[in-house]
């Protein structure tokens, strides 16, 4: 009886530190994201992924020529790549300069304001448009316009 529990002893030993050796390589699970009304998402990269492949999709509606799809393609292709490199869900988020949850919650109101872009048409300019331009005070070379018209300078 001894021996076995010598046996078992000595395996639970082993064991825990095979497991201490890992420990390294096991990825911490986010608690937080530190910023109020975003939870943190489990599995994140995935459903960012799945998002940017959702807008990639939904954005096909919009003309090749309007810049708003240039600008969401070339985005969200790139989101998309990192989703799938190798990088750690940490230096994905340190590249961009986002949490992943950020980038997730900016995909699903994007991807809510595409068939918006599609109705409103803002790329269907008339030849000819002009946009009337308004100064509405000339400011000296070098100096910054005040932040109100009556604001005192000091």
């Amino acid at each position: 009886m001894r021996s076995l529990a010598v046996g078992l002893g000595r395996q639970l030993l082993l064991g825990a530190r095979a497991f201490e050796g890992n420990c390294g390589s096991v990825r911490t699970v986010k608690q937080t994201t530190g910023l109020v009304g975003l939870d943190v998402v489990p599995e994140a990269r995935s459903v960012l992924r799945e998002r940017c492949q959702e807008l990639l999709k939904a954005v096909q509606i919009i003309p090749d020529s309007a810049e708003y799809r240039r600008v969401v393609e070339n985005t969200y292709n790139q989101r998309l790549k990192l989703t799938e490199s190798s990088s750690t869900d940490e230096e994905i988020e340190q590249e961009i300069g986002f949490q992943l949850e950020q980038l997730i919650q900016q995909a699903k109101e994007e991807l809510e304001l595409v068939p918006q872009m599609a109705v409103w048409q803002p790329w269907d300019v008339p030849d000819g448009h002009k946009v009337p331009l308004t100064v509405e005070e000339d400011v000296p070379e070098g100096e910054a316009l005040p932040l109100r018209k009556n604001a005192i300078r000091e």
